[in-house]
């Protein structure tokens, strides 16, 4: 106790405070980066109080127990600047593992490299001067060499790796040998030093001239591999515009090979009608008959073009289809998007193309051609999933598969496609994923389109209730025609449904209040209110309401992503894009609206909640809390939540933080610490489960419907 009473009385000294300070913040700023706004800045200051607090605690307790423990005597401030670090790399960085390494091995390299070159330049300033220049030299140098830990660390967060995702194992490599060799230099250095006594100016200052050679061989370092990063990130962003442009290249030749067909069509068709013309002017109408069932049977106008209404996702994917077609590879494609998407084409191209790539490289590789690729893009709450499937040989290696290693001969100029697909996925706060289920290859991408950075049902019946639709226009000859359509779909469907129909918001909104509405669809340009507005007051009411615009006015899409609609569709399209995304939606909600309850205790009674109904449940202490939608105040129930997640995981429940279950049905989207709602509650998400969550969301999508790959 001794010591430590003596380590504040004695040895923790202005310069030991600016030495410690100057690695606190050294550490926050290369670690955590720093936002340009009040918020970032105050929390970045209340992290670096907090480390420099636990740095001090820290060396004062090793201080106290280098009177007994013989080898940490001349150590004990090394050992506690390295013991912070990593205690701070582990638990409270937030970059991935092998950027997470390099930035902490550096920063710890510096640390230690500038406390032994302060300390040595400072004795032989002091040797050199002290009688001369009599003031304080070891303070003064320690605190003005601290400055180089701070000048580093803002250059590190500068030119920060962070920004990139394809880090080469090489660098990390590197970097944590040279952070080894510095610790282990400084650490035997120490004890020569103290062993021998040595006192010599000239080895004062030899001493200086190496470690000080040590920090420029760690900021060198650190530099060439930031160069090397930036350099394999600039050959990904060429490779994108690159797929970019053979898209466009593909579209225009899809195009202008159509409009050849199209061309021979219409002669065809001109010499057809001449031949018909004839027959029905001599009479003869039995050959008349068999002409045309003839032409009926013979002639194919298949074309060979996707239109989704969105033309940079119609290039990316006819470009790939033709591809494929190349390589006699089978491609099922469903696309159901906006006519817009916040997100850059070069983006978007390089993840399709990659993805979808790779599965007919497989199969043509594993001889499955007829088995061919599935691909679907559909939007999910804030994120855009998309989806393609490939068939496996049985005996295939399925690990090797999913280290996802190129098997091209000349793998030092491929393997880049899923490094493109995983930065390009992380920029937009998105996530990939890869998995084999039943001899299936399957690449899924979520990725966010709120970020910053911006289907039959083979059974004929249905698990739904009578569905509810609303339809407010206030066009009504429009409207008459939108309603006719969607009967006949849903009838077409065997769907029962009651379907509305208002000519203005006003009328919709009274209406809104007395019926609960499971599908609306909206036109944008309206009178007084227009759809984003009346969407957004629906979603305020009901966040599980799903609502469809129609509307010929693309340029608003972007405007309508914050009420997350589940689709949009063009007057102009009106039949085919309507078709396809009542159907989806009929498909999505006929998955997921299972009739399983869980019986729980309450207050004495056994009582059945409906699964469908539980958007998650909450631990405190030894009571759960269960919320559920349309209910202001949750269940407080005395029961484990380990018994919740027995009954509940097999029916979509996901266990997202040792607290908190959540129903994936309920999940808008998934990030790095948090789980949001479309309830807009937003949920802890434990760091160790991040990876789980995505992957048993995604599972649990696709197994459930809301996103089919076959």
């Amino acid at each position: 106790m001794n010591g430590f009473v003596l380590f504040f009385a004695h040895i923790l000294d202005y310069a030991l405070v600016i030495q410690i300070l100057a690695v606190s913040v050294s550490v926050v700023v290369v670690l955590s980066p720093v936002q340009k706004n009040v918020k970032s800045i105050l929390f970045a200051l209340l992290k670096i109080g907090c480390f420099f607090v636990a740095e001090v605690m820290i060396c004062a307790l090793l201080f106290m127990l280098a009177t007994d423990w013989v080898f940490l005597r001349g150590n004990c401030f090394l050992i506690g600047y390295i013991f912070c670090i990593l205690v701070y790399a582990i638990f409270f960085c937030k970059y991935q593992p092998k950027v997470r390494l390099i930035m902490a091995s550096t920063v710890l390299a510096i640390s230690v490299i500038v406390l032994e070159f302060a300390a040595l330049l400072a004795k032989s300033m002091e040797n050199a001067f002290a009688e001369s220049v009599p003031i304080d030299w070891m303070g003064i140098v320690k605190s003005l060499m601290s400055l180089f830990a701070l000048c580093f660390a803002f250059i590190q967060a500068k030119f920060s790796i962070g920004d990139y995702d394809s880090v080469p194992v090489s660098g990390v490599a590197l970097t944590v040998v040279g952070s080894l060799l510095s610790a282990t230099m400084c650490f035997a250095y120490e004890g020569f030093f103290a062993s021998t006594m040595m006192s010599d100016n000239k080895h004062f200052v030899f001493m200086s001239m190496v470690f000080g050679c040590f920090y420029i061989i760690d900021i060198v370092s650190y530099m060439l591999i930031y160069f090397v990063c930036r350099e394999r990130d600039a050959v990904i962003r060429l490779e994108a515009e690159k797929q970019m442009s053979e898209a466009n290249a593909e579209m225009i030749r899809v195009s202008e090979k159509n409009l050849d067909y199209l061309r021979s069509l219409r002669h065809d068709i001109r010499n057809q009608y001449s031949y018909a013309e004839i027959l029905l002017e001599n009479g003869q109408y039995d050959e008349a008959k068999k002409f045309f069932r003839s032409i009926g049977n013979d002639v194919d106008v298949s074309l060979a073009y996707i239109d989704s209404g969105n033309k940079n996702i119609d290039a990316i994917i006819n470009m790939e289809m033709s591809k494929a077609d190349a390589y006699g590879v089978k491609t099922d494609v469903t696309v159901v998007v906006p006519p817009r998407l916040p997100l850059s084409d070069n983006a978007l191209c390089s993840i399709i193309s990659n993805l979808i790539d790779n599965a007919v490289e497989a199969c043509v590789r594993f001889d499955l051609k007829e088995q061919g690729v599935a691909v679907r893009i559909y939007p999910r709450q804030d994120y855009l999933y998309i989806g393609v499937e490939n068939t496996l040989p049985p005996d295939v290696d399925k690990e090797k598969l999913l280290s996802l290693n190129t098997m091209k001969p000349d793998s030092a100029n491929h393997g880049y496609g899923t490094h493109i697909v995983k930065r390009l996925v992380a920029q937009y706060n998105g996530y990939v994923t890869y998995s084999v289920e039943n001899d299936k290859f399957i690449a899924e991408a979520m990725i966010n389109m709120m970020s910053d950075d911006v289907c039959n049902n083979p059974g004929g019946g249905v698990i739904m209730n009578k569905l509810t639709i609303a339809v407010c226009d206030d066009d009504e000859t429009a409207l008459i025609a939108i309603r006719g359509t969607i009967v006949a779909l849903l009838e077409k469907l065997k769907i029962q449904a009651v379907v509305d129909t208002f000519t203005s918001p006003e009328l919709f909104e009274k209406a809104f209040d007395g019926i609960n509405y499971r599908l609306i669809f909206l036109d944008i340009e309206m009178p007084k209110l227009n759809g984003i507005d009346l969407g957004s007051k629906i979603k305020e009411k009901n966040s599980t309401t799903e609502i469809i615009y129609i509307s010929n006015r693309e340029d608003l899409v972007f405007e309508t992503f914050k009420i997350h609609p589940f689709g949009f569709v063009r007057k102009s399209r009106f039949i085919k894009d309507l078709s396809e995304v009542l159907r989806l939606y009929i498909d999505m909600h006929n998955a997921t609206a299972i009739p399983d309850t869980v019986t729980v205790k309450y207050r004495g009674s056994d009582v059945a909640l409906a699964c469908n109904d539980i958007t998650y449940i909450e631990s405190a202490r030894d009571y759960q809390y269960i919320y559920m939608q349309g209910k202001s105040e949750p269940l407080k129930l005395r029961e484990s939540m380990d018994t919740f997640i027995k009954q509940l995981e097999p029916l979509g429940f996901i266990r997202i933080h040792k607290g908190y279950i959540v129903n994936f049905r309920y999940i808008r989207r998934i990030d790095n610490t948090a789980v949001t709602l479309t309830t807009n509650a937003e949920l802890p998400l434990s760091r160790r489960l991040v990876d789980a969550t995505r992957a048993k969301y995604m599972q649990l999508c696709r197994a459930n419907g809301v996103v089919r790959l076959n």
